[in-house]
């Protein structure tokens, strides 16, 4: 008689572990993504962002200066939203009058190397992005949000700055 209470307790700490545990993995997601803390208003939830930046969307990938439109034939007709710099050496792209990143949402730029940081952002005098919302900055090093702040220049409050550090192995 006197074994049945201790399974039974054994049972509950051994579940109430697992599920802390697990509890855990789920909170470690968000643990990678930092979001700059420009103004009040940025405290927004980040399912929109989400949605943006790890699903399927039109988008233009530009490297060396030169801009590919989507994989497939089909995003042709559709409106870019996402637009990813693979370098920092071809934001000079911005500045040429390009209608077709006026739907751009999402700008989303990797960062390769501590003096890619040199190759500043300054997307005050860029008049073709009005559709901007969210900038999602990629560090392949350790990177802080002070570096971040300075790399990048903006004047619209409703932007929101995301980075992440990915160190490859």
């Amino acid at each position: 008689m006197r074994n049945q209470p201790t399974l039974a307790f054994c049972t509950s700490l051994c579940f109430i572990c697992m599920s802390l545990f697990s509890f855990s993995a789920l909170v470690a997601q968000e643990n990678g993504f930092y979001e700059l803390k420009i103004s009040e208003g940025s405290s927004q939830d980040r399912d929109a962002f989400y949605d943006l930046a790890f699903n399927l969307r039109p988008t233009a990938s530009i490297e060396n200066s030169s801009i590919k439109i989507g994989g497939n034939s089909g995003y042709s007709n559709l409106p870019i939203l996402k637009l990813t710099f693979h370098d920092t050496k071809s934001f000079s792209i911005l500045n040429q009058s390009n209608a077709q990143f006026n739907d751009v949402e999402l700008m989303s730029i990797k960062i390769l190397t501590v003096g890619d940081l040199n190759n500043r952002l300054d997307l005050v005098d860029v008049g073709n992005l009005n559709q901007l919302k969210y900038i999602y900055i990629e560090c392949y090093f350790e990177c802080t949000e002070s570096q971040i702040k300075e790399f990048i220049t903006y004047d619209n409050p409703n932007i929101r700055v995301f980075y992440k550090v990915s160190k490859p192995s």
